[in-house]
């Protein structure tokens, strides 16, 4: 079967399931400065064979001017090897960034931004979404939705994981009790954290 039929006929499958399937959701607040400028909701589905995960964060804030920046992803496990994702990155409302990931042929088509970047051969088992579901133990690379290349996962300590993305710069990952409860991130213009929420609802993102 063409591996794109068969990932239609999967999402298709998918669609009908999720509804039905119990969730799991986690909610970070978005800090900059000290201030509150967004929020993060992820949510993971299972059902025998698969994991579903969608994640939607939304940004606010001033950086000469206003600035908005919204992300959605979208990912497909199957018995715990990732066969597709889609990520996009929104600023200003308007798309600047779409990478698609499809596991056909024994490896990993990836297409950002329109143009084809190099395959990836190994299964993928974790990406920077499952990151905040579960540890990332026994590995040394995540994948990255967004950019469609594998980073490295460095261990800090049993609590705490750091990955180098594609620029060079860091996200730091603090565990308790297994659960992801704090992200620092490293980004050009500013250090943002990503605090975990237990006690507040959906955010309308």
């Amino acid at each position: 079967m063409d591996g794109f039929r068969k990932y239609f006929i999967i999402t298709i499958y998918l669609v009908l399931f999720v509804r039905f399937a119990v969730a799991q959701t986690v909610h970070y607040k978005i800090i900059w400065r000290g201030d509150s400028v967004g929020y993060i909701n992820a949510y993971r589905f299972d059902s025998a064979n698969f994991e579903v995960y969608k994640l939607k964060s939304e940004v606010s804030f001033w950086f000469f001017g206003r600035r908005l920046i919204k992300t959605e992803y979208s990912e497909i496990f199957k018995e715990q090897i990732l066969i597709s994702s889609e990520a996009r990155y929104f600023k200003d409302d308007k798309l600047r960034e779409d990478c698609s990931t499809i596991f056909r042929n024994s490896q990993y088509d990836i297409t950002l931004n329109g143009s084809k970047q190099p395959s990836i051969a190994d299964p993928i088992k974790i990406s920077t979404t499952t990151i905040l579901f579960r540890k990332p133990e026994g590995t040394k690379a995540v994948y990255s939705e967004r950019f469609g290349e594998m980073m490295d996962l460095e261990r800090i300590n049993d609590s705490s994981f750091r990955i180098e993305k594609a620029n060079g710069r860091f996200n730091v990952y603090s565990f308790e009790n297994g659960i992801c409860k704090r992200i620092k991130v490293d980004n050009f213009f500013a250090t943002l954290y990503f605090i975990r929420i237990d006690d507040e609802p959906d955010k309308n993102l």
